[in-house]
């Protein structure tokens, strides 16, 4: 077995345990913020940091997947797009800075100009660990990159459930997220300060960071197209209903949303760190691509199906035993959504193969259909339907472009149809049938108890089935181990 493959097997165990362990601090933070705010608090902060997101999609200009995705990159040029990321926050939170009164005075939440000013510090706050996290990355360096993100969240976890048990209302989720984000840009800076330092000494010119940069842009502008279109796919929906509903909905949607996508920001993001930049590597090699594929759509079903169908099944009873009866009203919501996160779980495997192969257009384009599809339908459903509406405007173009996605996958890598099918199949029935039997005993007793049967059926059912996959990942990486 390859080294690479190897050391990949490796970085995703890391980074999936590490995002385990942050979903966890994330999620207890969840469970006690949202009996200690209010909907309307969870509303303002949903639009604060949707607004912020944008910005930052903007900010990244494109270049972090470039300077991964480029193997033979000259120092100079990785140096010197630090001085195109610098310039970009800067210019986009003097924005921020200038149009939150414009958007608190267009949604009409109070508070939204100040919030929004405050986050928007967290672009600044970043740079110092800019390219230190690109170097880390790129060199698959997925151990120190998991520890400082790690112990990035665990202080805004620790920060936010502070400051919302003293009474501070929003106001604990925005210093929560400013400590943790410059708790995080300050652990990469330490890690490789030396390019940092570098790039300040550099003879600056625009002839010579446009020299330096213009290969780099090639490869960005439709990253940066994809990027927008990606963002405004996700979080359109929470600017719309924001506007349309106000903040106590948007903070039944955003709950629901944060909850539907579990799957996704706990596993799916995680795999694709890993599965992007290897791949980058190994982009050349179409049969090893393949191959990493097939095998990454499986693991990845295996881990987001239970959790996806696992929500559709017991919504209520989850909302209730964990977050409290003023949060029911967003169960049908949390239903929806959560098909739609499966959806859009399996579809980022796709996506990541095609950046790493240098196909970037085609998230843009599949990113920009999903995007007329949503605005065709979110006015008309969530004026008849509400958050419910909403949730299936998302829910509808998320089924068409994946499934899109899917195909051109199959065509990229000269894939058969059951070759596509077979690592989805039996997770998913196992799922479905797992996540019926948990919908009867919420019924009879109580979501804990539901929980724990669902779980251990599965794992003991999918050990059965995959145990050679299982002990050959388990020898591979004890060699991996005794190798190092």
């Amino acid at each position: 077995m390859s080294d690479l493959k190897k050391s990949t097997l490796q970085n995703i165990g890391v980074v999936g345990l590490s995002q385990v362990f942050l979903r966890l601090l994330s999620l207890t933070r969840y469970v006690i913020v949202a009996r200690l705010l209010s909907p309307a608090d969870l509303g303002l902060f949903a639009l604060a940091t949707a607004w912020l997101a944008l910005s930052k999609r903007l900010d990244g200009l494109g270049l972090e997947a470039a300077l991964i995705q480029k193997q033979d990159l000259p120092k100079d040029s990785f140096l010197y797009s630090f001085w195109v990321k610098l310039s970009s926050a800067l210019f986009f939170f003097l924005l921020i800075w200038v149009s939150a009164p414009f958007i608190e005075e267009f949604y009409q939440f109070n508070l939204f100009g100040s919030v929004f000013r405050v986050l928007g510090l967290v672009l600044i706050l970043n740079l110092p660990g800019y390219l230190s996290r690109i170097a880390l990355t790129k060199s698959l360096y997925f151990k120190k990159v998991a520890f400082i993100q790690v112990l990035g969240g665990f202080v805004n976890v620790f920060s936010t459930i502070t400051f919302a048990l003293s009474g501070w209302g929003v106001w604990a989720l925005v210093g929560g997220v400013f400590i943790g984000e410059a708790t995080t840009s300050m652990l990469y800076f330490l890690e490789n300060k030396e390019d940092f330092l570098k790039a300040l000494k550099l003879k600056l010119s625009l002839k010579k960071i446009n020299h330096a940069t213009k290969d780099l842009f090639k490869y960005a502008r439709p990253i940066l197209g994809a990027t927008l279109v990606a963002f405004l796919a996700t979080r359109l929906d929470d600017l719309i209903v924001g506007k349309l509903l106000g903040p106590v909905e948007l903070g039944f949607y955003s709950l629901a949303f944060t909850w539907g996508n579990l799957s996704v920001s706990s596993f799916t993001n995680a795999l694709s760190r890993v599965f992007f930049p290897t791949l980058s590597k190994i982009q050349k090699d179409l049969a090893r691509v393949r191959k990493g594929y097939l095998q990454a759509l499986q693991w990845s079903n295996i881990v987001i199906a239970p959790i996806c169908f696992g929500l559709i099944a017991t919504a209520p009873y989850f909302i209730e035993t964990l977050l409290g009866q003023k949060w029911l009203p967003a169960a049908t919501a949390l239903q929806i959504l959560s098909l739609y996160g499966w959806f859009r779980g399996l579809g980022g495997i796709g996506g990541s193969m095609r950046k790493a192969l240098g196909y970037p257009q085609i998230q843009f384009k599949l990113g920009a259909l999903f995007l007329i599809l949503m605005l065709i339908g979110i006015f008309p459903l969530t004026y008849r339907w509400g958050i419910n509406g909403a949730a299936c405007a998302v829910l509808i173009p998320s089924i068409v472009c994946n499934c899109l996605g899917m195909i051109n996958s199959k065509k990229i890598l000269s894939l058969k149809w059951g070759e596509v099918f077979t690592p989805l199949a039996i997770p998913t029935l196992l799922a479905l049938v797992i996540a019926l039997m948990m919908h009867f005993i919420c019924q009879w007793a109580s979501f804990i108890p539901a929980v724990i049967i669902g779980a251990l059926l599965y794992l003991l059912t999918i050990w059965l089935v995959y145990r050679k996959e299982l002990r050959s990942l388990q020898q591979t990486l004890k060699a991996k181990r005794g190798k190092s």
